[in-house]
């Protein structure tokens, strides 16, 4: 880049400086197409070269299977700066036979002109639709995703991201893959979802694996244990009875029990004789 210098320009990506003489001034872009042809074109006239020691002449770039370069160029020659360019008076019949090949396409017109020969100018309105459409695919904008860095000692299949490009990921060898496998890049220029991917040697992915076992068991192991805990406490408190009143749970003795404690005191048995008669009473 800008180190370039002829016809096609200084390649600098600034249009303002391609008609650069080899003299380093430059013509204005608005010049005309003779004027274009005879002070640039004309300046930068390739020539055979007649002695090594001549500085004013070049060598051809190409070499024409010994066929001296003055063969192919003819300095006298002057092309037609009119565009579209008029048809000589002697061939104005030929005039609907070149509208029906070219319509509006100028550089068929031009070729049409120039050689007469409709097949060669049906070649060039080819090659024009051809350039305008790759004109437009140049211009036109796509959607692309933004760049996927491979893993950590690991690969991906793809360097392109465009929609529809799908990339997997892979490990090298004593490494295990972490992650999302593949990726996908959508139709609105993101990727699908998935967790980046990840290269972790052998040793690393079992104790990680180990690990995530001991989060799922451990939990487990603890609500067993309170389950057996809470049996068993349930299991220690059933001799344990209801008073009758709300909220309140007592452990008193059994009935036999107390029954002979009175009864074994004085005037005990003629109490509980009481209360037995009252009781059936009431049941009655």
């Amino acid at each position: 880049q800008n180190g370039t210098g002829g016809l096609l320009g200084l390649y600098s990506r600034d249009a303002r400086d391609d008609f650069t003489l080899p003299t380093g001034q430059q013509i204005s872009l608005q010049s005309t197409q003779e004027d274009i042809h005879m002070r640039f074109g004309k300046a930068w006239r390739v020539q055979d070269r007649v002695s090594v020691s001549d500085v004013t002449q070049v060598a051809s770039l190409f070499h024409h299977d010994a066929i001296p370069f003055a063969f192919y160029d003819d300095p006298n020659f002057l092309p037609e700066f009119g565009l579209p360019p008029r048809l000589p008076d002697w061939a104005e019949h030929l005039r609907p036979e070149m509208e029906s090949v070219c319509a509006d396409s100028i550089p068929c017109q031009y070729d049409y002109v120039m050689t007469f020969d409709k097949e060669y100018a049906k070649v060039t309105k080819q090659h024009e639709a051809y350039a305008l459409f790759l004109a437009n695919e140049a211009a036109r904008r796509y959607p692309r995703c933004p760049a996927l860095p491979k893993p950590l000692n690991g690969r991906k299949s793809e360097n392109r991201y465009w929609p529809g490009t799908i990339v997997r990921f892979s490990c090298d060898d004593g490494y295990r893959l972490v992650g999302y496998e593949a990726r996908r890049c959508r139709e609105d220029g993101l990727w699908s979802w998935g967790v980046d991917p990840e290269c972790i040697s052998d040793l690393k992915y079992t104790g990680r694996i180990a690990g995530i076992g001991v989060g799922i068991i451990l939990p487990i192991i603890i609500v067993i244990i309170l389950v057996i805990g809470c049996f068993i406490y349930s299991r220690r408190n059933t001799k344990e009875h209801y008073t009758g009143e709300p909220g309140i749970q007592q452990p008193f003795m059994e009935y036999s029990n107390a029954k002979q404690a009175n009864e074994s005191m004085p005037g005990g048995g003629k109490a509980i004789k009481e209360i037995e008669t009252s009781a059936r009473e009431a049941e009655c």
